[in-house]
């Protein structure tokens, strides 16, 4: 979720760079914009100083220019204030949406961590039972408990029709017989899981 929500925000990033490269491009044609009205301005003011046909002409020449090209900035930045608004809709939902997606990822560390108390809790509960359990049994056999859980899940398994139900190996009659007098620990001679016999 986390790598998601990176993804977002490198996107974001992006959508903001390029929100930061039109918003410089529309003061540029706002900055050519107000220049071209003080131009405009000025030619009018120096229209009323003209004394020549030919003056007039030529004033009338530039403030036609600066008219059409004060004309052209406008539309640039109309156009321009259009494609800010969009993208900073784009950006603005961007930071929800990244917003929402944090929100979900702190609510699902908390779940995983009030999750993983509960199994520490569990485990503790169970290690305590274990040594409850084990407190009067012989060292190495639980040592041998350990190393067959370690290696071989389940490590005590039923023998059933003569057969050790861990690896499906036939038990030699006797060792089976043995299991029945539960007087020792009785092992598979094939996969040395511990065996035991299911009372009827």
């Amino acid at each position: 979720m986390k790598t998601d929500v990176g993804e977002l925000e490198k996107i974001l990033q992006k959508e903001l760079d390029s929100l930061g490269e039109v918003n410089t491009w529309r003061k540029e044609q706002e900055n050519a914009l107000n220049e071209d009205e003080e131009k405009i301005q000025k030619r009018l003011r120096d229209m009323d100083k003209v004394t020549t046909g030919k003056d007039y002409f030529d004033l009338q020449k530039e403030l036609e220019y600066h008219k059409k090209r004060a004309k052209e900035h406008e539309t640039e930045v109309l156009k321009l204030m259009g494609v800010v608004e969009e993208r900073e809709k784009i950006v603005t939902s961007r930071q929800e949406q990244i917003k929402s997606f944090w929100e979900m990822v702190h609510k699902r560390e908390a779940e995983i961590e009030a999750s993983l108390k509960t199994v520490e809790e569990e485990y503790a509960l169970l290690v305590g039972q274990r040594q409850e359990l084990f407190s009067g049994i012989d060292k190495a056999l639980i040592r041998k408990y350990d190393f067959l859980a370690a290696r071989r899940f389940p490590p005590l398994v039923p023998a059933l029709e003569e057969r050790c139900t861990g690896c499906s190996m036939g038990i030699p009659p006797q060792k089976f017989n043995s299991l029945y007098d539960a007087k020792e620990i009785v092992e598979c001679p094939f996969c040395a899981r511990i065996l035991y016999i299911e009372e009827e």
